[in-house]
């Protein structure tokens, strides 16, 4: 998503420049168009690296320092094993907090949170960190709304399409490419265009406050069976999709069995734990229809999502 946006954004004439906050050693070869933009390294759970992050700083092409006016608050940690929780929440939600706290010392009139449209799950499904601490993330986010500074929050589905280098999405395709896909959780999601999120960012940072200050709009997409997204990836693979659907029983026992081996065992992070297998055995339909009004938010077709994606990917040698 922050690649995309850098995308958004550099094409945007209503930006000047582009501060671009992340872990040092980040990749930063997808930012190379945008002339606008400039890397700055720090950690989002050190309260200080965000403040100096958020510091006016000259324009790429050098000049007099321009303070920042607007903050996209893209990160969060998506991971899902027990031993990463209490790191999970220090960036969810300490991550958060700091965000906040900056911007409002530094002024900036304007706050861009993105959560995720797994918030709106009622129940959240047991042991789903993630979804757990971007919902106590968001709250507080939207909390600090106030005539100083607008808060919006945006809630994304789930992110298909170009700039997913670190194959969020992308080992879906490579591993059913790889005949590695042995069965479907019997759930559902809502596939969401990352081209689309990030103009919607764009379009959060602009509209009027009292249209969009304190509030969350979901941004979601094509509501459909993972049965569905398999069988239209496995199209593009060229290989057939697998012919299992695993009920929620039994992708959470396999869950159980990869956990306890990760955890006492390899040591490495597990493909699946629990928390999430009870989430991808759930049909998480999403309702995007007050960002349409709001934000003008628009999703492409569901081929030519999938499609964007994939071309990325065999283009950029993942596949």
């Amino acid at each position: 998503l922050g690649a995309n946006l850098a995308q958004v954004l550099e094409a945007s004439d209503a930006v000047a420049q582009v501060t671009v906050f992340g872990l040092p050693g980040s990749e930063t070869q997808y930012l190379a168009p945008c002339a606008k933009a400039t890397f700055v390294a720090g950690d989002i759970t050190d309260a200080e690296d965000v403040a100096a992050a958020l510091a006016p700083r000259p324009p790429p092409g050098g000049g007099n320092p321009v303070p920042v006016d607007v903050v996209f608050h893209l990160c969060g940690d998506t991971s899902f094993w027990k031993p990463l929780y209490a790191r999970q929440a220090a960036i969810n939600i300490g991550g958060t907090r700091n965000v906040i706290a900056a911007a409002r010392a530094a002024g900036i009139p304007r706050l861009i949170h993105t959560s995720t449209a797994d918030v709106e799950l009622e129940p959240m499904p047991a042991d789903y960190n993630y979804g757990e601490t971007k919902r106590e993330a968001e709250a507080e986010a939207l909390a600090a709304d106030s005539p100083l500074m607008c808060v919006v929050a945006l809630r994304p589905g789930m992110l298909v399409g170009p700039y997913d280098f670190t194959l969020q999405f992308g080992r879906l395709f490579i591993n059913l490419a790889a005949g590695d896909v042995p069965a479907i959780p019997c759930g559902g999601t809502s596939v969401a265009c990352v081209r689309a999120v990030a103009a919607a960012h764009l379009a959060a940072a602009t509209a009027p406050a009292d249209l969009v200050g304190g509030r969350a709009f979901a941004l979601g997409g094509h509501n459909v069976s993972y049965a569905e997204v398999f069988a239209a990836i496995a199209r593009r693979v060229e290989v057939p999709p697998p012919r299992c659907v695993l009920p929620q029983f039994a992708l959470v026992g396999y869950a159980w069995v990869v956990e306890l081996w990760a955890t006492w065992v390899s040591r490495v992070h597990p493909e699946l734990n629990p928390g999430q297998a009870r989430y991808m055995s759930i049909s998480h339909e999403v309702d995007s229809s007050g960002a349409a009004a709001a934000l003008g938010y628009t999703v492409p077709t569901l081929d030519d999502i999938l499609d964007s994606a994939h071309e990325w990917y065999v283009a950029n040698g993942f596949m």
